[in-house]
């Protein structure tokens, strides 16, 4: 009898198993939410480009390849249906690098039919290699001294200064990406009155007429697309004349 026992325990076994299983119900799993955004596409590049959507944090990541240099972005957003987004699908977003940079901060607003919403903060990320600038004043206690430009009977007499590092980059076409910029101690900024570049490792910088740049000390900004440098140590400027 034990033999028989030992045989026919299994089989009660699993008829109780499928007696339980019978028993199971079904669970739906929950609805989709109705105010997504499903998918971001960077339509103005040679090749179309998608953003990652991340719903969890609420933000699109775009890889943007520095080399492209967009300063506009055509994003084409698709949503859930019967959901509106804003800004609209295919709108022109300007100022690139300030996206990339934080400086300027891009929410789109996902608004379903029944009145839920969703924002997304945009990211850019333009992978552009770390922007390297030396310093020009080594001693703080001795700052480096240059001339401003002027203008001497009518005719301009400018000075220059050069500044090194690297990934100051130029575009495809030959023009300079960087912009250099005079802060004084009070925080006034001017913009240099030209900047030329030698390949990716040098700047030639044109200063402000002495009308425009008091004689002082002044930090230098460099601005290269997505990336900032500010010098640590500030320069003195004087006037010729």
């Amino acid at each position: 009898m034990n033999y028989i026992h030992n045989i026919l325990s299994p089989a009660l076994l699993a008829l109780g198993l499928l007696a339980a299983c019978t028993d199971t119900e079904t669970v739906e799993p929950p609805a989709p939410l109705a105010n997504r955004i499903l998918t971001y596409e960077v339509a103005n590049t040679a090749a179309p480009l998608y953003g990652a959507v991340n719903d969890q944090d609420s933000t699109i990541k775009v890889y943007l390849p520095y080399f492209y240099y967009l300063t506009v972005l055509e994003g084409n957003v698709t949503v859930s249906e019967g959901a509106t987004v804003t800004p609209a699908s295919g709108t022109l977003l300007r100022n690139v690098p300030a996206i990339a940079k934080g400086d300027t901060t891009v929410f789109y607003d996902v608004t379903a039919a029944d009145g839920s919403s969703n924002r997304y903060r945009l990211l850019v990320d333009t992978r552009q290699p770390t922007l390297v600038v030396d310093e020009l004043t080594t001693d703080p206690e001795t700052p480096a001294a240059f001339y401003s430009s002027v203008m001497y009977k009518g005719t301009p007499i400018y000075s220059g200064l050069m500044l090194t590092g690297k990934n100051l980059f130029k575009t495809a076409q030959g023009n300079v990406l960087a912009k250099v910029t005079f802060i004084a101690e009070d925080g006034t900024e001017m913009p240099a009155l030209d900047v030329a570049s030698n390949e990716s490792i040098s700047l030639m910088v044109t200063l402000p007429l002495n009308t425009d740049l008091p004689n002082g000390l002044y930090t230098i900004r460099v601005d290269c697309y997505s990336q900032s440098v500010t010098l640590k140590n500030p320069v003195q400027i004087t006037s010729p004349l």
